[in-house]
Order: structure tokens, then sequence, then C-alpha cells
């Protein structure tokens, strides 16, 4: 996969270690396409895994793998 989205900006993001510089940057595809893109992600499988719990998510990767 491969390809970005909306950048998700830190305005609307809650968890605080997405406020620290470093990690990765996934990307969140919905139903219909919308992809987001979330920046600083440390913990990218448990991000992605929780992600896809959502019933509107069809899948989720690390953007550049």
């Amino acid at each position: 996969m491969g390809g970005g989205g909306f950048k998700v900006g830190q305005k609307y993001r809650i968890n605080e270690m997405s406020f620290i510089p470093g990690g990765v940057t996934v990307v969140v595809q919905e139903t219909g396409g919308r992809r987001y893109e979330y920046d600083k992600i440390k913990y990218p499988q448990k991000y992605i895994a929780a992600a896809m719990r959502k019933s509107n998510v069809i899948d989720a990767w690390v953007k550049g793998s």
C-alpha cells in the first residue's frame, strides 16, 4: 500500500504521545475511500489494530511501507 490522505491536525489529536516528536505516519482508509494520515504514532501495530476494530475502517498501514 502507499498513498496518503487528509492530514489530521494536532488540535484533533487526544493521545498525549501524539504531541511528542518521532514515530511514524499511519494511513487509515474508511469505506467510501476517505484516507486520514496520523503522524507521530509511536506504536503503529497497536494503532492499526485499534483502527481496524472500527466498522467504517477497511484498511490501515504505515505510510511508506
